[in-house]
């Protein structure tokens, strides 16, 4: 008697795969499109070409779908990738000058924040349904409630960085040394 095939689950990974993708492509368009409010499972579902259970499967509702959305949109990209391990981050890691490796993490930095900007605006309208996903969010952010442009903000995250991070200590003034003897 032949050894039984193993089972090949390939093809429904890759059909879970195009469905998340499609949902947070629709998710996307219908925030954008509509607003939290008015966008709905259903409606994202239908987008999707995916039955609401699915959805609810996957994302668990809307709160899940906008958490996914967020770190998606974070991230740059869906891929099981941590942000550590991206290619933008090795290039961090891999600057030998203290200050480039600041400079390219500001970079980075402030990628991530450009990105994540209109999707923290429409989400800041959704009221106290993602209340505590922004909150997570807003102590992160900078740019938006300063008026500045991502340029000035990378500028500021790299002299900041290298001045806190780089700079020499300085001696007690002399005044607070006579007081230690």
């Amino acid at each position: 008697m032949p050894a039984p095939r193993p089972y090949d689950a390939s093809s429904r990974l890759e059909s879970a795969a195009r469905n998340r993708a499609a949902v947070l492509a629709a998710s996307r368009e219908l925030l954008f499109r509509d607003g939290y409010h008015r966008m709905t499972v259903r409606s994202v579902a239908g987008q999707a070409g995916v039955s609401p259970e699915t959805v609810y499967k996957a994302f668990g509702g809307k709160e899940g779908l906008m958490k996914a959305l967020w770190d998606v949109t974070l991230a740059g990209d869906d891929q099981p990738v941590t942000i550590a391990d991206r290619p933008q981050m090795q290039e961090v890691r891999s600057a030998a000058d203290p200050a480039e490796k600041l400079r390219r993490w500001a970079g980075f930095v402030r990628g991530a924040n450009q990105r994540l900007a209109p999707l923290y605006g429409l989400l800041a309208q959704a009221g106290p349904e993602v209340a505590q996903l922004l909150a997570t969010t807003q102590r992160e952010r900078l740019t938006a409630d300063r008026g500045w442009h991502p340029g000035q903000y990378e500028d500021w995250l790299t002299r900041m960085l290298i001045a806190n991070l780089l700079a020499p200590a300085s001696p007690a003034p002399a005044s607070s040394r006579e007081g230690a003897t």
